[in-house]
């Protein structure tokens, strides 16, 4: 690593995000990647191996990195919730592990800053349009116990952090792109596109969110590192979409001309759009990419 840049430590380097944003912070910084150890081989380079929630490996690990100044630790490390876990306590479980492992990471290293990825299942789900100060319940929202671990480490490291470290908490919209996870609702109803030339929605698609192509993710995560402004955002695209709407771009990226939207009446309707303008005040920066295309 060229020792002319700022050093940027990111935890999950190898997830589907990860994946994404380190390869745009290396053209600005030195950026160190910590993944699992299972999963040492997925990155390109300066890769380091890390059970970030093993207590005993974080510790070894910060005393022989030997990394010096390090302008921001970037924790995307998470567990997932995947398909039938929604309601398994062991999600809250594994991802409060690496809040804790993030947290000591942070106290050995000493960051300026501590950028770390939320979700935006800290909210419920209902009709609403939710901004940072709005109503915390995670007990209704589909993946409660991940969003309560998630809120959980906001205000952690919040707490915790040592001094002189400022923390930057983003709520992430859901994130789609090319590498995305199986379980991810973008590839999910991609898959039955392409096996099934249909898409089907419950709710009849009416339920509203917010979704953000990883190529944003990366680009807003570049305007948090140039000039870090301490907070909760929410980090989203400029605009919420219906299921519907998805499906349909999905339809006109990728489906073949006789493709079938399936409105499916049982399910969730909420429309729960995401107010996403704190971000895009404080960074100047409007997230609006769409491509379905990969």
């Amino acid at each position: 690593m060229s020792a002319a840049l700022p050093l940027v430590v990111v935890t999950g380097a190898a997830g589907f995000l990860g994946r994404h944003v380190c390869p745009a912070l290396d053209s600005r910084y030195r950026v160190a990647r910590l993944v699992s150890p299972r999963r040492a081989g997925d990155a390109a380079r300066d890769v380091y191996a890390l059970d970030l929630a093993d207590p005993a490996a974080v510790a070894a690990f910060a005393d022989a990195a030997g990394f010096g100044p390090v302008h921001a630790l970037v924790h995307m490390a998470a567990a997932l919730p995947g398909a039938g876990r929604e309601r398994d306590p062991a999600v809250y479980d594994a991802n409060a592990a690496l809040t804790r492992g993030a947290l000591a990471l942070a106290r050995a290293l000493r960051p300026a800053w501590l950028v770390n990825f939320s979700s935006l299942a800290v909210y419920p789900v209902r009709d609403g349009v939710f901004d940072e100060d709005g109503p915390i319940d995670p007990a209704a929202n589909t993946e409660g116990f991940y969003g309560l671990a998630k809120f959980e480490a906001e205000m952690l490291l919040r707490l915790l952090a040592p001094a002189g470290t400022g923390v930057v908490n983003l709520r992430l919209a859901q994130a789609y792109g090319p590498g995305q996870g199986d379980n991810l609702l973008v590839a999910v109803l991609a898959r039955e596109l392409a096996e099934k030339n249909t898409i089907t929605l419950f709710g009849e698609g009416e339920r509203v969110s917010n979704f953000i192509h990883a190529d944003d993710v990366a680009e807003a995560l570049l305007a948090v590192l140039a000039a870090p402004r301490a907070g909760t955002y929410n980090l989203g695209c400029a605009e919420n979409t219906s299921y519907v709407a998805l499906a349909h771009a999905l339809v006109a990226a990728r489906g073949r001309p006789d493709a079938r939207v399936i409105l499916e009446p049982r399910g969730i309707r909420a429309k729960c759009a995401i107010d996403t303008s704190k971000f895009q005040k404080t960074y100047s920066l409007l997230l609006k990419k769409c491509d379905f295309s990969w």
